[in-house]
């Protein structure tokens, strides 16, 4: 029954994010053609310095509420699950309007000493509210994680899309004639309104299970002597430090990139399009198969922490390989269209063909990206947050130095940024590996996991290669040639796994 719920609540998930992410997509492309890689690139420098106060907001507390639990329905204690979660939402509540206040504070130094572009303070002004929207959100959020009831997260995600998606165009296209800038900060407010309707969904979906279900009704009458700040806080504080020593890190590749395009020769405007390409064109087709990873993350999380409570190694051993290995499965595919279709991609849909050039060498290092992340997951299931942090630490370092390098050789220019994102991502990635498998201890399935799906991806490659040319004649369109191509390679591709047993593993679930 456990297992039959989590499965079914990750494939609502998976084709919850699908929307998401194709609301997203459209998004962004609409963006981009309204704003130009210029307001993107504002867009984008704001964030992570939004990114960084809403990790001191929740303190890594929602983590360890989901984790927490999870293992509390595993020993059969709701009264326990209740009470962690009570306390875990006065944590937040209090920590989301300490930042809010700190970050009111601090918005013009932080913005006018970092940012390359003095436009960012007003982009980031307007996102201030949603640090304490989201900081109570993540408490409701993690409460129906820790239940695996992975389909209301759904839901509430994509009611959160779906404002901030609506409302945010509607702002940027009635602000642009007054200019850039106020169409950007219009983007910002879409955002709010996006989080403030994700908080009203959990809220309500947490009433309704509350006033309903009896079980939780007795349970929250249960006189619970326990506290748990001290555990919320113990097990959140590393997972904190991650967070903010990562977003500290984006903010540096936020603002070093355009700085170290700038001392490669270019202008302040010409150093915001290229980062606006590359972090708004470039990275949003490298998400694209984050629509399965994004759930798979989601639901690592308590299946992990719900294998270890039980004390059962060959379970936990068996979702480890499966992870990872719907992982690779799913993101290898996206990454190989990338690379030989990037330049289509960034035209058809943003007009930007330039944005290839970062995109053709993210693409090669794109798996070990969804790897790295889904490891963290793995890791935070176990409770491993002093590795993740300084995998973390090593990895970031790498990034940086590579950015910093790499980034002002006029030849290289925003591509350096991308093979530094790349070196990144591979360190990050055996890093966690390593982590992992020290605490599994008996080998993961590393044929089915890595070497079949690279197996098979090599012939369908070739079949698509082989068939291009013929799909040319019948589809005079060069669009649809292009994209008969793909479907070609999909379709090769995943029968040759079916045929070659690559997806064994994957049908024990």
């Amino acid at each position: 029954m456990k297992k039959s719920k989590l499965f079914i609540g990750t494939m609502v998930l998976v084709i919850i994010n699908i929307i998401i992410k194709a609301l997203g997509f459209i998004y962004r492309i609409i963006l981009t053609r309204l704003l130009g890689t210029e307001g993107i690139g504002l867009s984008e420098m704001a964030t992570p310095i939004f990114a960084f106060f809403l990790v001191i907001s929740t303190w890594g507390i929602s983590l360890a509420m989901s984790k927490m639990i999870a293992e509390s329905f595993s020993q059969n204690r709701p009264d326990k699950a209740q009470k962690v979660f009570k306390t875990g939402r006065n944590l937040m509540m209090i920590g989301g309007s300490l930042t809010t206040a700190l970050a009111i504070l601090l918005a013009k130094p932080l913005t006018l000493h970092l940012a390359t572009d003095p436009r960012v303070y007003y982009c980031f002004c307007i996102m201030i509210p949603s640090i304490f929207i989201i900081a109570l959100c993540s408490a409701y959020r993690a409460y129906f994680q820790g239940l695996k009831e992975l389909s209301t997260l759904g839901f509430s995600q994509l009611a959160e899309q779906i404002i901030r998606v609506v409302v945010g165009l509607y702002l940027a296209y009635l602000f642009l004639p007054y200019g850039l800038l106020p169409a950007v900060m219009g983007v910002a407010a879409g955002g709010v309104f996006g989080e403030f309707a994700g908080l009203i969904f959990m809220w309500f979906a947490y009433w309704h299970k509350h006033k309903k279900n009896p079980l939780f009704s007795i349970a929250n009458k249960t006189y619970n002597k326990e506290t748990y700040i001290l555990p919320l806080l113990s097990f959140g504080t590393p997972v904190t430090l991650t967070r903010v020593l990562s977003s500290i890190f984006l903010m540096l590749q936020a603002f070093l990139i355009p700085a170290c395009l700038q001392a490669g020769g270019l202008s302040i405007t010409a150093a915001t399009e290229a980062y606006g390409r590359f972090a708004g064109v470039a990275t949003t087709l490298l998400h694209l198969p984050g629509v399965f990873t994004a759930s798979l993350t989601v639901a690592a999380l308590p299946a992990i922490a719900e294998a270890l409570g039980a004390q059962n190694q060959p379970l936990l051993k068996h979702r480890i390989n499966h992870i990872l290995q719907v992982t690779v499965i799913t993101t290898l595919p996206g990454m190989i269209i990338l690379y030989f279709f990037g330049e289509f991609l960034c035209d058809m849909l943003f007009h930007s063909p330039a944005s290839a050039e970062p995109l053709l060498i993210l693409s090669l290092g794109g798996v070990f990206y969804y790897l790295q992340t889904t490891l963290n997951s793995i890791l935070q299931g176990m409770g491993e947050v002093k590795a993740i942090l300084i995998n973390m630490l090593i990895s970031s370092i790498i990034l940086v130095t590579g950015i910093f390098l790499l980034t002002p050789i006029p030849s290289l220019g925003i591509k350096g940024a991308a093979i530094a994102v790349n070196m990144g991502a591979i360190s990050g990635f055996l890093l966690n590996l390593y982590s992992v498998q020290k605490r599994v201890k008996e080998p993961l399935y590393y044929g089915s996991i890595f070497l079949q799906p690279f197996v098979c991806a090599l012939p369908a490659i070739l079949i698509m290669l082989i068939s291009q040319p013929y799909l040319a004649i019948f589809c005079p369109m060069t669009e649809m040639a292009a994209c008969a191509a793909m479907g070609v390679f999909f379709i090769a591709y995943f029968v040759l796994l079916l045929l070659t047993g690559g997806l064994r593993l994957l049908q024990k679930i």
